[in-house]
């Protein structure tokens, strides 16, 4: 029992009641009654078990060392100053230890070394509470075979971690339901095992340096890995995520990505899968694969390059004008394997989130080269889709071998159209369309049709020429009846002569009045869906991608007179960010509008 009636001196007897300091075989108590609590300067205090009281406290100084040969409880405040040792270590017996209290916040342990032998019944410490490490864990310096079992537990790490793992046995570290990393500089990671979920939470300057224990994967993620702050550096080899949901990683930052390779495993059924890779030099350098089903790849790894693709075939043209014949984006291009590596590949829509270029061209697409094959355009291009967030649809080869790069061309992808609806009122029909970009638009012609494919002209808008901003157009055509559909295109025409032809919608007058409305477009984060019924409908809601296919079904069935609003976010679905149609279907009556989601 810690009597401290002479001073704070962990190692004099007369603290301690007149009796021998303490050794790995006897059991200490630290009360709280005693004016004097106990403080350890050197590297040579021992205890069995110790028991911090409540209202007590034990000190550690800097460099000190408590080996504790049995239990370690504080249920009162321990004060481990820097570089500060607990050693979890029983000499005298065989037996199981544990570590039980207050652990966390200003109870933080600086370093934690387990060093427990290989026998069986006794070679294990168990975590009862959540532990902040502000130094370094160890877990066996030796090949004795220790376990520490933080099982069910947050675990904050500061420090180095290294579970041992240059011979036969290895330690064990059965890992906390989540892994904190949340260190000031550089933390070096050696694990054989496998973890939980993983949080990159570090500090300003804070990184993971992955270490080469043997294992196949230098770091193995069985739950989830969220990127706030701070790299993973993966060296030769990757971080490898098992856990085949689309939101077991998250999309990281420019602060914090892996630094290397990064594998996930796939679901058979597909889904938006980010991959927030990078390098040193170019930093943060997202991509995200949009895997539809059915998916035949199990697993994908994806990392970056720094060296942009060289000379490579002029392709194109597409999108009407782009011909991409320019040197590429020069940040680099990703590369991909996958398992299995060849045969059956899905199709998939790609997002390249692209950073830490120098030579922006006016058109850009992703590009792709297979093995030893020339670079070619895969699927279609999204004109829309701007050089920070560039997609493709509609991509087929996802195999071992892949790698994409940006193409560039001078002349820009054509007008950006992000929405063209029709309205109906009580005696005309109102077109409405919003431009996202243009370039050379000399206007709209606008085209009506009873019976398509047959339009004839019936008006002009004139357009803004080469513009950036967002532009919003309408035009009234009052020469219509009601109960007959009418169709309209917009064929827009360049200075130059050059046209193309917009999608076609349609409207008929019924007294319904319908409009609908999408604020903000474009957004990020979320956007609203907003429509007012005049009487009861049957409504239909969803928002599909750009291959069509519907990603949200946000409502569908009789609804009464009012006004409705939906919230939609793609990435909070599990989708990538880029272009979607808005598609609301009142009493058969199809209304659709485009959207941009950015990042």
């Amino acid at each position: 029992m810690w009597t401290g009636s002479l001073s704070t001196d962990w190692y004099n007897p007369e603290n301690w009641g007149g009796c021998a300091v303490p050794n790995c075989v006897y059991n200490v108590v630290i009360p709280a009654a005693p004016v004097n609590q106990p403080n350890i300067t050197g590297l040579t205090a021992v205890c069995g078990s110790v028991d911090i009281n409540i209202g007590a406290t034990l000190s550690m100084a800097a460099n000190s060392q408590l080996k504790v040969c049995n239990n370690f409880v504080n249920n009162g405040s321990l004060l481990a100053s820097a570089n500060s040792t607990i050693l979890m270590q029983s000499d005298s017996a065989v037996q199981n230890q544990s570590m039980t209290g207050a652990m966390t916040g200003a109870n933080a342990l600086w370093n934690l070394t387990i060093s427990k032998p290989a026998t069986a019944g006794g070679n294990t410490v168990t975590l009862n509470n959540d532990l902040d490490n502000r130094g370094n864990v160890i877990v066996n310096t030796t090949n004795s075979g220790g376990s520490f079992n933080a099982s069910g537990r947050y675990h904050k790490v500061a420090g180095n971690f290294t579970v041992w793992y240059a011979s036969i046995p290895y330690g064990v570290y059965s890992a906390a339901s989540t892994l904190e990393f949340n260190g000031t500089a550089n933390q070096n990671y050696f694990n054989r095992g496998s973890l939980n979920s993983v949080l990159m939470n570090s500090g300003a300057g804070g990184q993971v340096t992955l270490g080469n224990s043997g294992a196949t994967d230098w770091m193995l993620i069985g739950g989830t890995l969220t990127l706030t702050n701070g790299r993973i550096l993966t060296g030769a080899n990757r971080v490898n995520v098992i856990n085949s949901a689309v939101a077991a990683v998250s999309t990281g930052n420019v602060t914090s990505y892996v630094e290397g390779t990064l594998k996930r495993n796939l679901l058979a059924a597909g889904g938006a899968y980010d991959f927030p890779v990078g390098t040193a030099l170019r930093g943060y350098q997202r991509i995200n694969f949009d895997i539809n089903n059915p998916n035949p790849k199990t697993n994908m790894q994806v990392s970056f390059n720094n060296a942009a693709p060289g000379a490579y075939p002029v392709l194109g043209p597409e999108c009407v004008t782009a011909l991409f014949d320019q040197t590429a984006l020069n940040h680099g291009l990703w590369s991909v394997f996958t398992t299995p590596p060849s045969g059956s590949s899905p199709t998939f829509n790609a997002t390249a989130y692209n950073r830490s270029y120098s030579n922006p061209q006016s058109g850009f697409t992703i590009m792709s080269k297979y093995l030893s094959n020339p670079w070619t355009l895969e699927g279609v291009c999204v004109p829309a889709s701007p050089i920070t967030a560039i997609q493709r649809n509609g991509m087929t080869t996802l195999n071992t071998g892949l790698q994409l790069a940006i193409a560039q061309a001078l002349t820009p992808l054509p007008i950006d159209l992000l929405s063209f609806d029709a309205y109906p009122k009580a005696k005309s029909i109102t077109l409405k369309f919003v431009t996202a970009s243009e370039v050379n638009n000399r206007g709209f012609e606008i085209q009506r049709s009873l019976s398509p494919p047959e339009f004839k002209n019936i008006g002009w808008v004139d357009g803004h020429g080469t513009t950036s901003e967002i532009h919003e157009y309408s035009f009234d055509d009052r020469d219509v009846v009601p109960n007959n559909t009418y169709y309209y295109r917009l064929k827009q025409i360049d200075f130059d002569g050059k046209s193309e032809y917009s999608e076609i919608v349609a409207a008929k007058i019924t007294g319904s009045n319908f409009f609908m409305n999408v604020i903000p477009n474009p957004y990020s984060g979320k956007t609203n869906i907003t429509f007012s019924l005049e009487s009861e409908a049957d409504v239909s809601i969803e928002v599909l991608n750009t291959m069509g296919q519907r990603v949200a079904q946000l409502d569908q069935g009789m609804k009464a007179k009012g006004d409705y609003r939906y919230d939609f976010s793609a990435k909070e679905k599990g989708f990538a960010t880029g272009m979607y149609t808005v598609r609301v279907i009142v009493n058969g009556e199809i209304h659709s509008k485009r959207i941009v989601e950015l990042d």
